[in-house]
């Protein structure tokens, strides 16, 4: 996992047990929400040596898989927000997610079919804490924890296996993408700084 030592002092929203999805309980976040993984048929994921302790480098069919899940599980989860949520500038950024992750998602989905990769169904997101509140103020907020988490799940895992990548479809892809990532990431702890609105 990236560093975070630039968030000390971000908010009790990202403090103890770090992005919990619900009331600061960590056991909230779903087991398949924890962790990247993708499959993507016979390829497998590979750890750099003597370094367990790093993310795993996965094989290309896996890094779209991951961010076809990725894309999923935040438009889903910013629609819910921007229908939901109480603060005009999340409801704001919610809307800009939806439209910006669909295009990412429209472009990877062509970058799987050139170069020969199933996209697997991501299935459900795991996006039961925002489902399961009514309160406008704390959609938000876990609208925000489950946009964090899956940004930082995601960016850790494209750094990893950019420099592997051989492909030039996806290394194109990854190159432009991972800035736009970055900068989502960006605004979205902007945004968990400033809770409650």
């Amino acid at each position: 996992m990236r560093a975070r030592s630039w968030l000390v002092g971000i908010s009790c929203t990202l403090c103890g047990a770090g992005l919990a999805l619900a009331q600061g309980n960590p056991d909230a976040l779903p087991d398949s929400a924890r962790a990247p993984h993708a499959s993507s048929g016979p390829a497998t994921s590979t750890v750099r040596a003597n370094d367990s302790d790093q993310e795993p480098i996965l094989s290309e069919g896996e890094l779209l898989n991951l961010l076809h899940r990725s894309n999923r599980t935040q438009i889903e989860a910013a629609q819910m927000a921007a229908r939901r949520g109480r603060s005009a500038p999340v409801r704001r950024y919610a809307q800009f997610i939806v439209r910006d992750q669909s295009r990412a998602d429209a472009e990877l989905q062509r970058v799987a079919a050139q170069t020969g990769v199933t996209l697997q169904d991501p299935g459900e997101p795991p996006l039961d804490p925002i489902r399961r509140t009514w309160n406008p103020a704390e959609v938000d907020r876990r609208f925000l924890n489950v946009m964090a988490h899956d940004q930082d799940e995601t960016i850790s895992a494209v750094e990893a296996a950019k420099n592997t990548t051989q492909t030039p479809a996806v290394q194109a892809y990854l190159a432009k993408e991972l800035p736009k990532m970055h900068e989502h990431e960006r605004t979205t702890l902007r945004q968990l700084s400033n809770y409650p609105f």
